[in-house]
């Protein structure tokens, strides 16, 4: 029985025509989705760098990837938070491949609860996955594509990462960090048109990550808060169940996003994957001072 490693070093390079993508956070959910989707394109016009910081965790995406595993999907260990394993795979897939088209930054995690609740050291590990790690895979590989004239980051924000949801303040606010830094990046090189920078903000999405996120059903500590917080905790409850009732997407949905950004000559600076919540963005953005949005927002959470 040929091993993973032996798969690997059994397989052919990528085509001249073919995109070799980087995908971080693939064990589940809009990362595994998005590898199984390239890597299984009709046109072969993509090999698949699927990576996870677990690979105890590879089972479903070799399940689903299997007709192309080992030839179009390759599966590599990367915890974005180490820099030795960012330099060792792109560094890997640099000299096997020749080239690293597209990078997609979806390895990240949330927390829910109240502001005073966020530990100093789950923060750090937080912006250490959600910001970190990206910003350094996005620095490693900006030598790479002004050498070659070409290249595309894509990272996986979210709504939050536009507008504020209660309880996800940390959570939120790495998201916004991401959104300020590939917003800068983009403009940065303004003289490498080839280089193309694109941040996708989901909604809802039925994935385990959403699930984890639900108010109350993650390590939430709620045993002596205050009462006027807790009242507003119930009342978001509501607008969370609302929400990933009426909104819900399916990684599928994101996964196509993804790949229209990929495959578009001139893909957006920013992809807003939820119609539900356009609207609400626009106006955000009609106000400078941001107090009538603020009221809005009141509204559509507590219901007031």
């Amino acid at each position: 029985m040929p091993t993973r490693q032996s798969f690997i070093n059994n397989g052919m390079a990528a085509s001249s025509n073919q995109k070799v993508v980087l995908i971080t956070g693939c064990s589940t959910g809009i990362g595994l989705t998005t590898a199984v989707m390239l890597a299984t394109d009709a046109e072969k016009r993509f090999k698949v760098y699927a990576t996870m910081r677990n690979l105890g965790k590879k089972e479903a995406l070799e399940t689903e990837g299997k007709d192309v595993f080992g030839s179009t999907l390759i599966i590599e260990q990367l915890d974005v938070c180490s820099e030795d394993q960012i330099n060792k795979v792109v560094d890997d897939i640099l000299a096997k491949e020749g080239k690293l088209d597209v990078l997609v930054n979806n390895a990240a995690f949330g927390w829910v609860g109240p502001v005073e609740r966020q530990e100093t050291e789950h923060i750090k590990s937080m912006y250490a996955t959600n910001v970190f790690g990206p910003i350094s895979l996005i620095t490693k590989l900006i030598p790479v594509w002004k050498k070659s004239g070409t290249g595309q980051a894509i990272t996986i924000s979210s709504l939050v990462g536009l507008m504020g949801f209660p309880f996800s303040s940390v959570y939120s606010s790495s998201k916004f960090a991401m959104e300020g830094f590939m917003e800068t990046v983009q403009l940065e090189l303004h003289g490498y048109p080839n280089i193309k920078i694109t941040s996708i903000e989901p909604g809802p999405v039925a994935t385990k990550f959403a699930d984890n996120a639900k108010v109350g059903e993650l390590d939430v500590t709620i045993d002596g808060l205050d009462q006027p917080s807790l009242e507003v905790m119930k009342k978001y409850q509501n607008f969370i169940a609302r929400m990933f009732t009426d909104a819900m997407q399916q990684s599928d949905d994101i996964a196509k996003v993804i790949l229209e950004a990929i495959t578009s000559n001139n893909p957006h600076a920013r992809y807003v994957t939820n119609p539900n919540f356009r609207d609400i963005l626009l106006k955000k953005y009609q106000e400078l001072t941001g107090d009538s949005f603020r009221k809005h927002l009141g509204e559509l959470y507590f219901g007031e």
